[in-house]
């Protein structure tokens, strides 16, 4: 079976696909990168993290090839499902998770990774509007942040939100109890694993462990702190949020 990792951009989403990786691991499932390695899948998985290229039929019927070989691996993406997505869903070879956080907390991390990202020389040509993680390196601004939250981020949360049999997860949850997120996701996934298994898996990736990993690399922290808007944009900043993604931070249950 095909599980897929999906997730809004700079909401945990690589620190969320390793821990869904080694609940599969510890399930005796085969790590997904070997998986990668071992049918040459890098035009389709594309990162360390198996990141798909995209939910095109090429590429998801690849994935069902290997998948129908007797392999179960977790894949990810920030992209909203497609139709094919949605039929190997309906017919249990596939299941899909996605994770999503405040989108204010979004915003100011994707302006950290954008400050970064132009500091070191980081600079791509496509604009971030349209383009992939990458071209963070364009972003300045909390009325940019605002759009982009509002045109890529609201509109694929919506997609998978309101498609059913989708494990739907709070960043803020999974920080807050990670044991018992990852109980519900091996429930979801239907794999036997211990409380000890999780516990480790836990304590792997417990953020003070890795804060100055290289491992970091893999999982794109860059601060990880709920809520940490609050601190970080002036209060004319946070009305503007509010008054711009009010609508949708109700819907995601961070308002009221």
């Amino acid at each position: 079976m095909i599980i897929l990792s999906a997730g809004m951009q700079k909401a945990g989403t690589g620190w969320y696909w390793n821990m869904t990786n080694e609940l599969l691991m510890a399930a005796g499932y085969l790590d997904s990168r070997d998986i990668r390695e071992k049918y040459q899948l890098h035009a389709v998985l594309t990162t360390a993290n198996c990141n798909v290229r995209g939910l095109d039929d090429q590429a998801i019927l690849e994935l069902d090839r290997i998948s129908q070989q007797g392999h179960t691996f977790v894949v990810k993406t920030h992209r909203r499902p497609s139709k094919l997505v949605r039929k190997l869903m309906a017919e249990g070879r596939m299941r899909a998770t996605y994770i999503y956080r405040d989108l204010r907390d979004a915003i100011v991390s994707a302006l950290d990774r954008g400050r970064v990202m132009r500091e070191t020389g980081e600079l791509h040509g496509r604009h971030f509007y349209i383009g992939p993680q990458r071209s963070f390196a364009k972003y300045h601004t909390v009325r940019g942040g605002i759009l982009w939250a509002r045109w890529r981020l609201v509109p694929v949360w919506k997609a998978w939100s309101r498609y059913g049999g989708v494990l739907m997860t709070r960043y803020e949850d999974l920080h807050a109890d990670t044991h018992g997120q990852l109980r519900r996701l091996a429930e979801f996934l239907e794999v036997d694993v211990s409380d000890d298994q999780i516990e480790a898996i836990v304590s792997t990736y417990h953020r003070d462990r890795i804060k100055n990993s290289q491992e970091q690399v893999f999982l794109h922290f860059n601060k990880g702190v709920a809520g940490r808007f609050r601190e970080v944009l002036t209060s004319k900043q946070q009305e503007l949020c509010r008054k711009r993604l009010g609508r949708y931070l109700e819907m995601m249950g961070y308002l009221g």
